[in-house]
């Protein structure tokens, strides 16, 4: 995804999250950076805020995957190996990715196609996606804010229903 547009999508993502808690009478400051709540409500019950059609959903670094324990144990089988995989096919300096792009590309397709076949198994995408959106249970709702309506649902349910109605995209067609 070109700069520019990550960085609109995040500022747009911060207008959400401050229109949501205003809706609650919530609050987006004093939260930790690095956490997934986006908004606590007075009762202090937390948010995770998601607007738009498609949405990132995290970014880890590799050493995440090696030590957190979540991706340590079996429930997400072997998404945080594979993980690892695809990260370790990009090269340690941008310099080398960007003249040699399609080297690169191809290197990632085998671990790639992997994860996919591992996350289109019911219980490892919802154990991941649990992971992924909610931090293992740090996020007691999730909102979803299409243009007209506000959608919200406890956080436990929602990583039940939410693999029936998600797909993985290659970021590449949707920037072009």
């Amino acid at each position: 995804m070109p700069t520019a547009v990550a960085s609109r999508k995040k500022v747009t993502g911060h207008k959400n999250e401050r229109a949501f808690a205003a809706l609650i009478g919530g609050d987006v400051g004093r939260l930790p950076h690095t956490g997934k709540t986006d908004v606590r409500d007075r009762r202090g019950r937390t948010y995770s805020v998601k607007g738009g059609t498609w949405w990132q959903i995290f970014l880890y670094r590799r050493s995440r995957f090696e030590t957190n324990t979540v991706f340590q144990g079996r429930t997400i089988g072997r998404v945080p190996e594979l993980m690892v995989a695809c990260i370790d096919t990009f090269p340690e300096e941008r310099s080398s990715y960007l003249a040699n792009r399609d080297r690169y590309k191809l290197r990632l397709q085998v671990p790639m196609r992997r994860l996919r076949d591992e996350l289109s198994k019911p219980r490892f995408l919802r154990a991941f996606l649990n992971k992924a959106l909610f931090n293992g249970g740090e996020v007691d709702y999730f909102v979803i804010l299409p243009k007209e309506l506000t959608n919200v649902s406890d956080a436990r349910k929602s990583s039940t229903f939410l693999p029936g109605r998600t797909s993985s995209e290659r970021s590449l067609t949707l920037w072009k």
